[in-house]
């Protein structure tokens, strides 16, 4: 008797055990309304390609990194509205791509087919706040930063649009237009001042802040927009712009500046190689900065100084000046011969780098020792020299030049 009841129970437990696996068979399968008690996806969802619940379905995409803004979004649109117009009106504008904007539009108001691939400078954003595109020549490109462009500069909503040679702000796309159409002699297609350097396609103009104010400050506004430490953008006056740029079939097009003080003193302590630096973020990682770094130390060589760039460094330029820095040593290191001594003044006359610089540099790669009271400097801890992307030729200057920034 107690063996049959026991059997009994077990057989009607297998039998409620198998209406509840029924049971959440039908509800996975029917896939509505009531939550699951597991979390695990089961194996049949995953061999099918079940979708998941409504929930899953319903997340938005906009929460994955790298997605468009919905005011970029909107700019975009507004852009590519604005060129189905001039299209339908008999007009030729290259719709482009919602990236790269070949909104470029040239000389006459025309604008040429976009054959490159799209490309995005969206980042190093500022999470959570929404600043308004920047489109720059072909570039749509958004601030890493609150930009100082003031509301009389752009449309609620929409993108700013600054003129790729003298970077002026402009409020929409067809005065944009009428503002490309103009001819040569009036607004040429090439930073103001006088080009010093020319290596190939690439250019650097010197241009002088009290004679060219209007372009100093848009040139300031600009770099706003990338640099939360700059403050100077209105009193250029004191300060000489070396602005690089590439030769292309509708001019020249801006990839990175500096500016330098043209108040120094000889008897300063320390002179500074440079105020401010920026390379457009297009146009990173392709040995512009180097270039630009390289140039300001070489006008102080001319001047037979040393010298530091002013504090304080973005992250980025501090990055890029450690590269640059640890780049000279390494080559005195592997250029110096077998057991000579590496003299640090030597190489600061050398180059133009400030003693101090050098130093940390040492340090911040673990590559200097003391030892018996004196300091060793380790090559092994230094990155292999390399060659630049783009190096700098001193011979592709000017020879009738003379630099802007006096001592004094």
């Amino acid at each position: 008797m107690v063996k049959s009841t026991r059997s009994s129970r077990a057989g009607q437990e297998e039998s409620s055990v198998g209406r509840g696996k029924s049971k959440s068979r039908d509800s996975d399968e029917d896939g509505v309304g009531k939550t699951r008690r597991h979390t695990r996806a089961s194996p049949r969802s995953k061999v099918s390609g079940h979708r998941g619940s409504r929930k899953d379905r319903s997340e938005p995409s906009s929460k994955v990194r790298g997605a468009a803004e919905p005011r970029e979004v909107r700019a975009l649109l507004s852009i590519w509205s604005h060129a189905l117009d001039n299209k339908r009106d008999g007009s030729s504008t290259s719709l482009g791509s919602p990236h790269r904007v070949r909104g470029g539009l040239q000389k006459g108001g025309k604008s040429s087919p976009d054959t490159s691939a799209a490309k995005s400078t969206s980042s190093h954003e500022d999470i959570g706040v929404e600043h308004p595109t920047i489109i720059l020549g072909e570039w749509a490109m958004r601030p890493w930063c609150a930009p100082a462009y003031s509301a009389a500069h752009f449309l609620p909503g929409g993108p700013i649009y600054v003129c790729e040679f003298c970077l002026q702000p402009i409020k929409d796309l067809d005065t944009l237009a009428r503002h490309m159409s103009r001819p040569h002699s009036v607004h040429p297609p090439h930073p103001p001042g006088r080009e010093i350097y020319r290596s190939g396609d690439l250019a650097i103009w010197e241009v002088d802040g009290a004679v060219q104010p209007l372009y100093g400050q848009h040139l300031c506004l600009l770099a706003k927009a990338f640099l939360d430490h700059k403050t100077v953008h209105a009193h250029v006056a004191p300060f000489v712009f070396y602005v690089l740029t590439r030769w292309g079939p509708t001019g020249a097009q801006l990839l990175g500046y500096f500016s330098k003080d043209k108040r120094q003193q000889a008897d300063a302590e320390t002179h500074c190689s440079l105020s401010c630096i920026l390379t457009l973020p297009p146009f990173q990682r392709q040995g512009c900065g180097h270039l630009l770094i390289d140039f300001s130390y070489h006008l102080l060589r001319m001047a037979g100084l040393t010298g530091s760039p002013e504090t304080p460094l973005s992250d980025l330029g501090l990055a890029s000046y450690r590269r640059y820095w640890a780049g000279v040593l390494s080559r005195h290191v592997a250029g110096r011969a077998a057991g000579a001594a590496l003299g640090l003044r030597g190489v600061a006359e050398a180059t133009g780098i400030e003693v101090a610089d050098l130093v940390s540099t040492l340090q911040v790669y673990h590559a200097v020792k003391h030892w018996r009271t004196q300091y060793v400097v380790l090559p092994a801890h230094l990155p292999p020299p390399r060659p630049p992307l783009v190096a700098f030729d001193p011979a592709a200057l000017d020879a009738s030049w003379k630099p802007l920034s006096m001592v004094v």
